[in-house]
């Protein structure tokens, strides 16, 4: 599994805004977070989109979290952006396209990689990263 760029940077700015706790402009965000501020400006359209944040206009306006840091976890900000999570054919394609599967004796292997990783990404809530 390989988590893309945009996906790495959607996390840190998400948790930046949880640490501002207040409205921030895209462009603090790029600066702070050194993110190049039109590919942030892509990530978070995606993140507004799946209504992880908000955004207000004008000269006071900027990002926010659309629901509270304890409420919202790395796995939803992961789940917006990677389309598919994993990237192993013989699980990420609905309906499978493997040729073996049904005599696969690795497909249970990767399953379970999958399912730790995505409870992993679960447990980590945007608040307990901020205070790491």
């Amino acid at each position: 599994m390989k988590i893309s760029l945009k996906t790495q940077y959607a996390l840190r700015a998400i948790v930046a805004l949880a640490q501002h706790k207040e409205e921030t402009s895209l462009s603090r965000l790029a600066k702070e977070e050194n993110i190049p501020q039109e590919f942030l400006e892509k990530i978070m359209q995606t993140l507004k989109k799946s209504k992880l944040v908000r955004s207000t206009r004008g000269a006071n306006g900027g990002y926010a979290l659309n629901r509270s840091a304890k409420e919202m976890t790395a796995a939803d900000i992961v789940s917006a952006l990677e389309k598919p999570l994993s990237n192993i054919n013989c699980i990420d394609n609905e309906p499978s396209t493997c040729p073996h599967e049904q005599n696969c004796k690795t497909q249970k292997v990767w399953h379970k990689v999958e399912k730790k990783i995505m409870e992993t990404l679960q447990e980590m809530t945007i608040d307990t990263l901020c205070k790491k």
